[in-house]
């Protein structure tokens, strides 16, 4: 069980981030409502589920796996039944605007991976006045220092982004992740 409630709360948090502070909740239904199954020994239940030690079978294992995730993934339906219908006892503190898929989240990752690759080989063809400037920049805004930048300098800064996304842009052609940077 440890280890079923241990994947259990990665998948939450990989999955519903939203929900930290439910992710402890939904699991201990999840294997509550695991056990219940266990504890009625119906079909397709294995008899090694009943003993106190873990299955040996690497398939009785992968089977009692799914089936955690299945219940895991029928609590937090319910969670969210519950929400739109106006019945969850406490509210989401934060809801993300969209729930991504793993695979969209991973692709998202990728991309935007291969993005900062491109970027940081692009800093290398420019200036070392430019450098400074973008840099200068990134320590102005990390230590969120108080006033405006002067003038000379906003230019500066605003001539090497555009000479670092020209860059950048040259080196993705028609790739995919010209849409990312646009974005960003």
């Amino acid at each position: 069980m440890v280890e079923l409630r241990a994947m259990m709360l990665s998948d939450l948090r990989r999955r519903i981030p939203a929900l930290r502070t439910r992710h402890e909740d939904i699991v201990q239904e999840a294997l509550a409502d695991l056990a219940d199954r266990i504890g009625d020994g119906g079909e397709g239940i294995p008899s090694s589920w009943a003993l106190p030690e873990e299955p040996s079978d690497p398939e009785d294992r992968a089977h009692l796996a799914r089936l955690a995730r299945t219940i895991l993934r029928r609590r937090v339906a319910d969670l969210f039944r519950a929400r739109v219908r106006g019945r969850a006892d406490e509210p989401i503190e934060h809801e993300p605007e969209a729930i991504v898929s793993r695979e969209q989240a991973t692709d998202r990752a990728m991309q935007t991976a291969e993005l900062l690759r491109h970027t940081a080989e692009a800093m290398n063809e420019l200036s070392a006045n430019d450098r400074e400037a973008l840099l200068l920049a990134a320590e102005r805004d990390g230590e969120r220092v108080e006033g405006r930048m002067p003038d000379k300098d906003r230019q500066r800064l605003s001539r090497a982004r555009s000479r670092l996304i020209t860059i950048v842009r040259a080196r993705l052609g028609d790739s995919p992740l010209i849409e990312l940077l646009e974005t960003e």
